[in-house]
């Protein structure tokens, strides 16, 4: 999908949900896939997490059949943009999101 230009609306599609608009005040211009992930600190112990993190709720039951297969690929694939922060719960699937996430 090509990029929109600064200060027009760009509408994001997704294969497992409904489109998304996000308003060009909020996208603040061309999306950027060269940029180093920024990382926060959490708690006071060093430990740090980039600043955009996986949901991995929707690798369980929140939006249909699950596919294993693809989610352990999209977890690697975020995990080479340097997503480091992956959230998950037991809760989510029974526990399936985190098994997942385990064999990934």
């Amino acid at each position: 999908m090509p990029i929109p230009p600064r200060g027009t609306d760009a509408l994001l599609t997704s294969p497992v949900g409904p489109p998304i608009l996000l308003p060009h005040w909020l996208r603040g211009g061309p999306l950027r896939y060269d940029a180093a992930m920024q990382t926060r600190t959490l708690g006071n112990q060093g430990l740090t997490a980039g600043a955009i993190g996986l949901g991995c709720m929707g690798m369980s039951y929140a939006y249909g059949t699950p596919d294993d297969a693809e989610s352990i690929a999209t977890i690697h694939r975020a995990l080479e943009h340097g997503i480091t922060l992956i959230d998950t719960a037991p809760a989510y699937g029974q526990g399936h999101s985190e098994e997942v996430v385990g064999r990934a």
